[in-house]
């Protein structure tokens, strides 16, 4: 595979992935440059890490709530640093997971199992952002 393969191929995964250059190499160098199979490899990795990254103590996030016909729910996410809680796509995460919270009345295991509007379970969007 030449130079500007490559840089092609980091460059596709980066896309639909999100993962940052150096991971995506990684990735297509242990699966020879199969996109697919470096797409399972990067899952995997996000995986592990992202539960390294769990067990972590953190202390930015933030707080929402709903209220509704006197019914109110609260919920709060951390992250790592400030950047993140700042970040679009943190703030959006954060916004529909606290209408999916309210709807399903705090219990933790069932927001875990619910499926966010894109159809993917809430436990696994949380893993994909971690690891991101």
């Amino acid at each position: 595979m030449s130079n500007k393969d490559l840089l092609d191929n980091i460059k596709k995964l980066r896309e639909m992935t999100g993962v940052g250059f150096k991971d995506c190499k990684i990735a297509l160098d242990e699966t020879k440059g199969d996109i697919e199979k470096s797409i399972e490899f990067l899952r995997k990795k996000g995986i592990a890490k992202a539960s390294k990254k769990m067990s972590r103590i953190v202390s930015e996030g933030l707080a929402l709530i709903k209220e509704d016909n006197w019914s109110v729910s609260l919920i709060e996410i951390n992250s790592e640093t400030d950047y993140v809680d700042k970040n679009k796509d943190f703030i959006t995460l954060c916004q529909e997971l606290t209408e999916l919270n309210f709807i399903i009345k705090g219990d933790l295991d069932k927001l875990n199992d619910t499926k966010m509007a894109n159809g993917i379970l809430v436990k696994d969007k949380l893993v994909n952002l971690i690891a991101k």
